[in-house]
């Protein structure tokens, strides 16, 4: 038990659970064994992931950086002993996954302010919910993608309107435009989108 859990502390999964399995050999009913095995199987995929995570930092998948940082969490959930190597492991890429992602956040709200510049609001509205969902403590990122989704929503809105009312004069080519439009002001998803979809594909 004192061989396994010194192993355990050092983060040398692999040699602590064969040390274990040494031990219950000479006592299969061992409770303080069979507790620490389970803590370290449950454990073990999760250290796997968390050292893949390293890779990640000098890209920007921001989806993939945020589950890392959620694994980190649940490590150090489980494990609250200050000295195991696991818990600093964590820690320290816990850390680095964050000033990442702060960073891709700058990167993605100046993408944003460059476009709605522009006046290319969804792809505006995109980059600002990148830079909210990377850093979701910036409160200015998310209220521009909340600004942006509404002016998204009503432009998508009144073009899909539009449409309708031209369908309704059976001026069907300008309504295949108007709902054209509807479709590219809206993102995947929304609800102007797929009725705008649905439309287009009634008009075929």
């Amino acid at each position: 038990l004192d061989e396994a859990g010194q192993t355990y502390q050092a983060g040398h999964i692999t040699e602590a659970l064969a040390a274990i399995d040494r031990g219950l050999a000479m006592s299969a009913i061992d409770e303080k064994l069979i507790a620490l095995k389970q803590k370290i199987s449950t454990l073990a995929p999760m250290v796997a992931k968390l050292r893949e995570a390293a890779a990640l930092l000098t890209g920007d998948d921001v989806n993939a950086l945020c589950q890392s940082a959620d694994l980190c969490a649940q490590i150090q959930k489980i494990e609250t002993d200050k000295n195991n190597a696991l818990l600093s492991e964590a820690a320290l890429t816990s850390g680095r996954i964050r000033d990442r992602l702060k960073e891709l956040a700058q990167q993605a709200a100046s993408d944003g302010d460059a476009r709605k510049q522009a006046g290319d609001r969804k792809g505006a509205l995109l980059a600002y919910q990148r830079a909210a969902k990377a850093d979701p403590a910036n409160a200015q990122n998310t209220q521009q993608a909340a600004e942006l989704r509404a002016k998204v929503t009503e432009e998508a809105q009144k073009y899909y309107r539009e449409g309708k009312s031209l369908l309704e004069l059976g001026m069907k080519s300008e309504a295949t435009a108007a709902f054209e439009k509807s479709l590219n002001a809206s993102l995947p998803g929304d609800d102007y989108y797929q009725r705008a979809g649905d439309q287009l594909r009634q008009l075929k």
